[in-house]
């Protein structure tokens, strides 16, 4: 694979010509090539948080061959252990008594599950790379599932006034609403490796299962944040936003619909606000200028930071819908973190499945999570998020 460097210069020039192409009233030749460039563009955006991922992975085991500085020689000994214990566990279904972090009855009364407590940190580089949703929304993270209380208030339309001298101070209450959150159990679903593959000494389980595991969570919940779910207990990201503008043509999407969403928001938002659309949405907005005949799309130069409008950044959702006529939320724009929760109950578990595929010579792995979602609107027209609303055929 291409270098960090070269895979980023070329995404940057993809970006650069596609925006080029679809700005000179491209001709149908033209639109399938910048529809193509265009999903060069997603597949190099995998790429580079794929070589993103082994970079990271490579400066740890530089690190790691360091000597270790006074103090954390424990710490360093501990993590390495723990991460021995888990390899060995998903290989062999061996559990060191010594190196188990926890252990929990099932309903078959003799299978345990291995929590490792180095899985966290790769599941959250998975959700960057697959799921930028998650991780731009605001995060609540409690110990265990418990129902948990929200309390929202709502104050906005009080204001200090001016009374005269020894006037009685009249009683203006905060309007107090809430409601109780429960979590979803959630499963990645079964993945199975053959024995063979598990007794090849040089195929890394360990990282491939935390790969694995971690695109399908974050795919999850990214589809769980913006759908809601049966239960409730995930809570759309688009129903429980108000609609902000409406837009001027019924399958696209140009600078007044930008500057009308924008100028809804209330200021108190402004400060952390970003767009959320898919990469479909964005591929369209390339030819689209502002009123001095600049591109309105700025496509960033760093992958490290996002692409903005107006300004804003732009968090890619693949399950927000597309530019249709009558669609709601194709284009969002608000602050996530004030106005959605994204709650996370306890870490992930692990189960090695060992004679359920036996006869086939193979072992199953499958992970569970709990997770719940909720918008923090605390009444109508102060949301945090607003929805774009095409315009009806």
């Amino acid at each position: 694979m291409e270098t960090l460097k070269a895979l980023k210069d070329k995404r940057n020039k993809l970006m650069t010509d596609a925006q080029k192409l679809i700005l000179t009233n491209p001709s149908t030749e033209q639109r399938s090539q910048f529809d193509t460039m265009m999903a060069d563009v997603d597949t190099l955006e995998q790429d580079i948080a794929r070589v993103e991922r082994v970079s990271k992975f490579e400066e740890e085991q530089r690190a790691a061959g360091r000597p270790p500085r006074a103090g954390f020689e424990t710490a360093n000994t501990e993590k390495t252990a723990e991460r021995r214990a888990f390899e060995q566990y998903l290989k062999f279904g061996v559990i060191d008594a010594e190196n188990l972090r926890e252990q929990r009855d099932l309903t078959t009364g003799n299978t345990g599950q291995l929590i490792s407590q180095d899985m966290l940190p790769q599941l959250i580089e998975a959700q960057k790379a697959w799921g930028m949703l998650t991780t731009a929304v605001g995060q609540k993270k409690t110990a265990n599932g418990e129902p948990m209380k929200v309390a929202l208030v709502n104050d906005v339309a009080n204001v200090s006034t001016v009374i005269g001298e020894a006037v009685q101070v009249s009683e203006v209450d905060p309007a107090f609403s809430g409601f109780i959150n429960n979590v979803d159990f959630m499963t990645t679903g079964v993945i199975k490796v053959s024995l063979a593959e598990l007794q090849d000494s040089a195929f890394d389980l360990d990282s491939w299962i935390r790969s694995a595991f971690g695109k399908r969570i974050a795919r999850g919940l990214a589809k769980a944040i913006v759908t809601g779910t049966s239960s409730g207990n995930f809570q759309s990201i688009i129903t429980t936003a108000e609609t902000g503008a409406t837009s001027a043509a019924p399958a696209s999407v140009g600078y007044a619909d930008f500057a009308a969403l924008y100028s809804a928001l209330d200021p108190a938002y402004m400060g952390g606000a970003s767009w959320v659309m898919n990469s479909t949405v964005r591929g369209g907005l390339l030819g689209v200028l502002d009123g001095f005949g600049r591109p309105l799309f700025v496509p960033s130069v760093n992958t490290d930071s996002l692409d903005t409008i107006l300004g804003k950044s732009v968090v890619i959702s693949q399950y927000h819908p597309n530019a249709t006529a009558g669609a709601v939320g194709a284009v969002q724009f608000g602050s996530l973190t004030d106005g959605y929760i994204l709650r996370s109950a306890g870490d992930v578990s692990i189960l090695r499945l060992n004679e359920r595929y036996a006869d086939t010579g193979e072992v199953g792995f499958i992970g569970y999570h709990r997770n719940s979602g909720f918008a923090t609107v605390a009444d109508t027209g102060i949301a945090p998020i607003l929805n774009l609303v095409q315009h009806s055929a």
